[in-house]
């Protein structure tokens, strides 16, 4: 359940590992001053470890929102995308592991961009992820979600700009356990997980588990009877060991091991507009080039949720592999914590993304392979009301290799649909011509390969000062020291020799329809960029009461600049460093003996040089993505959260927030299509941010009765909405996604021990048609765009021992 329901229904934490005598795992998870899980302050809350320490969630000073594994498993949200349904200003855009992404109050929505560290950061059982695609994985044995809003840094981790994601799974346990769980449902969806954890020995326990997750997609291919896209087809394993041979000392290993292969990369035309804005008319369009007879009649399918026409898209490949050892020892009162990790992700897209049955591209797509090696070192001293004053520091290295190469390969198709139009006539008025045509393309590639390489080492502190037993004072600090560099070079393969077949005229233009796709080759060495910057927090607290807590807080983050190139040229184009000061001001309260939580906080972020991924159109005519500066934009808003206990039976959360977010400075925009007949540049200053809704929030309800001896009869359903907003990073008129909401619920029957649950689920109950992305349009390409997940109704099983 979120922090405000469980805090309100006031069941403790782990409530079923405890009635077994087992550890709870934030106590396992962490070494520094754990919070006691008998101890009732504690039990009636859920425990985080938000700052590496076991605190009730209602006693830190920070905007932070909580969801338990307990809710995640009952409302199936089994992805990070899945998770901003129940967290106000969330947005998770993920159609691919690459493409994924996430946003805290609007910003951090960028895609794409292997040279790019994320303005979100992601934290998964104290790792670090340095790539957004390492988030593309069922997360099983989940024992909460922690969202901590604002710069990121001081306390842990890799520096961050706008917050981080912090996922903690449960460890293992010396007390034998078993758990599974399957589901069925529509769509021929299955899932099953199963987690097995006990003793090895007296000092050495493990948790092995594993998870498979299919289902078909619910874009059907005409083209191809049977298929569909956008399904899931996805594994997963986990090995745990956790040690304790005493003498204040434990050990916690991790491997890991994911692997997908799924027909999900694929991004519906939306729309392909005639005309600009002013009336006159686009040529070419992705429309008009399909109209020529080559194409026989064929009719494009624009803005579908449930059909698609391809002809050559392949699964898209997703591995990953993992491993962790956290090692922590006491020293007295002190505590020393060693994090050292490796981690990989491999990925290998081959999309049809011409989205029809004709071979122009036969594939095009990213194949990439990224490593990271990070270690992390903590001294935490010991904390309590009768400790003046408590601290962390720490040392943080990553570096991250990462080789990734674009590549496009054209069909028999391609010169047909990319020629210009009179070279197009000239063709295809004789059988050579034709013949030509179809050979200018056919088989060539085109390979733009980069390598990013990244190294960062920092040092951090944080202190409380309790100046009274009511008033505390936070002071963070962090230096980052960053070298990052990058090589770019294109290519492209030629297999069929177009002087020995044709001559003259023919050849001529033929030549020129290859030309045109492979344009500018080149190698270049990037610009190395040498970063150093420093990052703070000031957060005053003060208690009114014991169930009132009153909380500011300044900060500064700050996240290096990227080695990036002009794809036209080659040319080095690097990215300047993104800074952050951020204001916060809230109230975290418990009233009526608990049974009601209220927390609001007001925000104010200020960006300058915010890294975006904008979109433009090339020197032949498709879309080109990259990164650029944005000069400033401005967040503010406020954010509430709260629960209110109806019985000790039920309980009412909600959540909601109200965005202001905004360019404050953007002269040098990408235009939107409609405008670009008169104008490439645009000043987007004083617009909506893209991406961003004013008005997010859920409302959700838990309870159970019972219906028998130890027989509960349980409900539950979240609905999350979002207002509307312009998903198009040009704020084109064709971005706008309407406002919407989503349910997602459970209703069934459960042993009042947990031993087992019989349950028939919902995810997206009413169906809502929706998407998270759309992308900018050329004369080679319509409007496209991301689709959210349809309606998945299926019951489930679980049991445990």
């Amino acid at each position: 359940m979120s922090l405000l329901l469980a805090a309100a229904s006031a069941v403790p934490a782990h409530a079923e590992d405890h009635a077994e005598g087992k550890a709870p795992p934030a106590v396992d998870a962490v070494a520094a001053d754990p919070a006691d899980p008998a101890d009732p302050e504690v039990g009636s809350d859920i425990v985080v470890t938000a700052r590496n320490r076991g605190e009730r969630v209602q006693d830190v000073p920070i905007p932070i929102t909580v969801v338990t594994g307990e809710e995640i498993d009952r409302l199936r949200l089994d992805t990070i995308k899945d998770y901003a349904l129940k967290v106000p200003n969330l947005l998770v855009n993920a159609p691919n592991a690459r493409q994924s992404s996430i946003a805290i109050r609007g910003l951090g929505k960028n895609t794409a961009n292997d040279g790019m560290e994320a303005s979100v950061g992601l934290i998964v059982d104290n790792v670090f992820a340095g790539h957004v695609g390492m988030s593309w994985v069922n997360y099983v044995d989940v024992d909460r979600i922690e969202l901590l809003r604002g710069p990121q840094g001081t306390l842990l981790g890799k520096n961050t700009t706008l917050g981080v994601l912090n996922i903690t799974t449960r460890g293992p346990y010396f007390e034998p356990g078993a758990t599974a769980d399957v589901s069925v449902g529509s769509r021929n969806s299955i899932l099953a997980k199963a987690s097995v954890t006990g003793p090895v020995n007296d000092w050495l326990a493990f948790r092995a588990s594993v998870y498979y997750d299919k289902r078909d997609g619910f874009l059907d291919n005409p083209s191809v009877p049977g298929e569909s896209f956008l399904g899931v087809n996805r594994g997963g394993a986990r090995l745990q060991l956790l040690a304790k041979p005493g003498d204040g000392f434990s050990a916690r290993i991790i491997a890991e091991y994911f692997d997908a292969s799924e027909l999900i990369n694929t991004r519906p035309p939306r729309v392909d507009p005639a005309t600009f804005a002013d009336g006159s008319p686009r040529s070419p369009t992705y429309g008009s080039r399909l109209a020529r007879d080559w194409f026989a009649g064929f009719q494009p399918i624009y803005g579908s949720f449930s059909r698609l026409s391809l002809d050559s898209q392949r699964p898209l490949k997703t591995r990953q592999y993992g491993l962790s050892a956290e090692l922590n020892w006491t020293l007295g009162d002190y505590t020393l914590t060693s994090i050292s990790a490796y981690r990989r992700l491999d990925f290998d897209a081959k999309n049809d993304t011409d989205y029809t049955p004709f071979n122009i591209v036969d594939y095009n797509g990213t194949l990439l392979k990224t490593q990271q090696v990070t270690q992390e070192i903590r001294f935490a001293s010991p904390s309590g009301s009768d400790i003046p004053i408590d601290y962390q520091v720490g040392l943080f290295f990553l570096h991250s290799d990462i080789e990734t190469t674009s590549r496009q390969r054209f069909g028999a198709d391609a010169g047909a649909f990319y020629a210009s139009g009179g070279q197009y006539a000239a063709l295809n008025a004789t059988a050579e011509g034709r013949a030509a045509l179809a050979d200018s393309l056919r088989g060539v590639r085109v390979l733009v390969a980069e390598q990013p390489r990244a190294t960062s080492i920092a040092a951090f502190g944080q202190l409380n000062w309790h100046i009274t037993p009511r008033a505390t004072l936070t002071l963070g600090i962090r230096d980052t020291q960053e070298w990052k560099n990058n090589d770019i070079a294109k290519t492209a393969e030629t297999p069929l020799a177009l002087e020995s077949r044709y001559a003259g005229a023919i050849l001529t233009n033929a030549q020129a329809v290859r030309a045109g796709r492979i344009r500018a080759l080149y190698a270049t060495n990037g610009r190395k960029i040498s970063d150093n910057s420093v990052s703070w927090l000031v957060s005053p607290s003060y208690r009114l009461s014991e169930d009132v807590l009153l909380y500011a807080s300044a900060a500064r983050g700050e996240k290096s600049g990227a080695v990036q190139f002009n794809e036209d040229t080659g040319a080095p184009q690097n990215v300047a460093p993104e800074r952050v000061r951020d204001y916060e001001l809230g109230i975290k309260s418990q009233w009526f003996d608990r049974t009601l939580t209220f927390n609001l906080n007001l925000y104010r972020t200020n960006v300058s040089d915010y890294q975006a991924v904008l979109s433009t159109i090339g020197a032949d005519n498709s879309v080109i993505s990259y990164l650029g500066n944005v000069g400033r934009v401005r967040m503010q808003g406020v954010e509430l959260e709260g629960a209110l206990r109806l019985s000790p039976q039920a309980t009412i959360s909600f959540a909601g927030a109200y965005n202001d977010a905004t360019y404050r400075s953007f002269p040098n925009a990408p235009c939107a299509l409609e405008v670009s007949n008169i104008q490439a540049i645009c000043d987007l200053s004083g617009r909506r941010l893209a991406g961003a809704s004013k008005w997010t929030g859920n409302i959700g309800f838990d309870g159970f009765v019972p219906v028998g001896s130890g027989v509960e009869l349980y409900a539950n359903w979240t609905t999350g909405f979002r207002s509307d907003a312009n998903l198009n990073s040009s704020l084109s008129i064709y971005g706008i996604q309407k406002g919407y909401s989503l349910t997602n619920g459970s209703i069934g029957f459960r042993a009042a021990d947990g031993r087992w649950d019989v349950g028939l689920w919902a995810r997206n109950l009413f169906d809502e048609k929706y998407v998270t992305d759309v992308g900018s349009a050329s004369g080679n390409a319509a409007f496209n765009q991301t689709l959210g997940e349809r309606r998945l109704i299926g019951v489930s099983f679980r049991g445990r021992i």
